[in-house]
């Protein structure tokens, strides 16, 4: 869901016969899309070192192969707060302070459990907690991600890509259950 050139052209054509408040809107809107993102992927990233923590609680095994899948899971992740910072600031720098930052949240809450979480959480605990990271993604899918993707690429494309995505990810997870076997 990568915007097309026209985003690219709209966002270097500084003042061009666009005009520059329509320009400035369109920045306006597309860091603001990058920081909603950002700040969505943060809350969303926090969960997810609880959870690598407690599976590495569990089992050694289990806590290296969820480390090992939400560091996949963190590369689009971190192409989806990039990406609008980006072609709103046009600055690199910009775009990997923010992505540093939002990403930084998932090592912060694997220190944060193992200082303040008990020995076990149950499972029930666990389970709201994934069940609201998923809550955060879907948000920003469909709230912000998917607007601009159909906007730049097309309703096709974009709705396309994103179940796309979803099945890939549902495989992926069905792959990763059966190779844990037992360990979960």
């Amino acid at each position: 869901m990568v915007p097309e050139q026209n985003l690219e052209l709209l966002v270097s054509s500084r003042g061009g016969k666009a005009g520059k408040g329509k320009l400035s809107k369109e920045y306006r809107k597309i860091l603001l899309s990058g920081v909603v993102t950002a700040f969505g992927i943060t809350l969303h990233n926090f969960p997810e070192g609880l959870a690598i923590f407690l599976a590495a609680k569990k089992s050694t095994k289990l806590g290296l192969t969820l480390t090992a899948a939400m560091t996949l899971h963190n590369l689009p992740e971190g192409v989806a707060v990039a990406l609008p910072i980006y072609f709103a600031t046009k600055s690199r720098w910009q775009a990997l302070k923010v992505c540093f930052l939002s990403g930084l949240a998932e090592p912060l809450a694997v220190v944060f459990a193992a200082f303040f979480f008990p020995a076990s959480v149950s499972k029930t605990a666990v389970d709201a907690m994934l069940a609201g990271v998923a809550g955060i993604m879907a948000f920003l899918v469909f709230y912000e991600l998917l607007p601009h993707a159909v906007k730049h690429s097309g309703f096709d494309r974009a709705v396309f890509s994103i179940f796309s995505g979803m099945a890939v990810m549902s495989c992926l997870l069905s792959a990763a259950d059966g190779m844990l076997g037992g360990l979960h």
